[in-house]
């Protein structure tokens, strides 16, 4: 990947390593179908680049370590867990640091928080937690008509926290990006968002609500809104 401004280029490569327990997949003809999905799975990456910043290249490394995992919680329904570790290892423009999985768009993508701005968590140390929890023979189960439509419940929580290191701080460490206005470091709290919703209605629709519950007084914070999703 190449960013490029005015005063910053760079060009990055990394390795991602994958591992699961048990993992089993039935091939079909336009792909594949797991039948194992309560195993564990690992991810671990690191990318190396080199920026240039002000006509000085300079060398950066990133990591990341996450573990995803469902739960089966009997007739109830199920959780799926994402937890993740990123961190960046030098003195770096604010471009190169790391920030929450972020889409703002109505469109839901499970992996993405979706009422924090672009840039607005500084930190070259994260940590992210994603559960969503989707209900099988629970309440609206026992509802006549929305068990033919199919619907289930939905709820998730995301969470993020984060520290800035002095070095990567433009009040601290000299020669840096001053941060955007709308930019802020982690305070004690983490950022937290849930939502509720139904899922599986008619087979295909995704509609929830997505609330903010930190960070609430931040300017122009968004605080809420409506997320819809259609699987074909």
């Amino acid at each position: 990947m190449i960013f490029v401004d005015d005063a910053l280029n760079t060009a990055e490569v990394g390795l991602l390593f994958r591992y699961s327990l048990r993992e089993a997949y039935v091939q079909q003809k336009r792909g594949r179908k797991p039948i194992e999905m309560t195993s564990p799975v690992f991810f671990l990456s690191h990318m190396f680049g080199k920026y240039d910043y002000f006509g000085e290249v300079k060398p950066w490394h990133r990591s990341e370590f996450s573990l995803q995992k469902r739960f089966l919680l009997g007739s109830a329904g199920r959780l799926d867990a994402v937890g993740e570790v990123m961190k960046v290892w030098n003195r770096v423009p604010f471009p190169l640091l790391v920030y929450p999985n972020q889409r703002v768009r109505h469109h839901i993508e499970n992996n993405a928080f979706f009422l924090n701005r672009a840039l607005e968590f500084m930190a070259d140390e994260q940590y992210t937690l994603r559960t969503t929890f989707v209900g099988d023979d629970l309440l609206l189960a026992k509802i006549p008509l929305l068990d033919l439509l199919q619907m289930k419940e939905l709820i998730s929580l995301r969470a993020s926290y984060g520290r800035l290191s002095d070095r990567n701080d433009p009040g601290q460490s000299p020669n840096l990006y001053t941060f955007p206005a709308a930019s802020y470091k982690y305070g004690s709290a983490p950022y937290v968002e849930g939502a509720i919703g139904i899922t599986n209605l008619l087979g295909f629709l995704r509609v929830e609500y997505v609330h903010r519950f930190t960070y609430r007084d931040l300017p122009d914070a968004l605080l809420g809104g409506i997320r819809v999703d259609v699987t074909l």
